[in-house]
């Protein structure tokens, strides 16, 4: 449970708002695909405002060409978005 994102969320729910991001592969062996959609399910049952990202590769794939580059492009894309001067 330590690591689960599901032991936080209560806790998360009752913080403020604040822009969140969660990027998942869908042939992820180290975190099974059902268990981060039982997170984004979670997410939405706690009405915690969030972005998803699924990218169809495995947990270490994700660090290869291609997927690093689009996994990248993901993040900077929201980090543009929130973090506007």
């Amino acid at each position: 449970m330590p690591v689960s994102p599901m032991a936080y969320l209560e806790k998360l729910a009752r913080l403020p708002h604040r822009p969140q991001r969660y990027i998942y592969t869908l042939y992820d062996l180290s975190f099974p695909v059902h268990l981060s959609r039982d997170t984004m399910n979670a997410l939405r049952r706690h009405r915690i405002r969030h972005s998803k990202a699924a990218i169809p590769c495995g947990h270490y794939t994700l660090g290869e060409k291609p997927w690093v580059y689009i996994d990248g492009y993901k993040i900077i894309r929201f980090l543009h978005k929130h973090l506007k001067a």
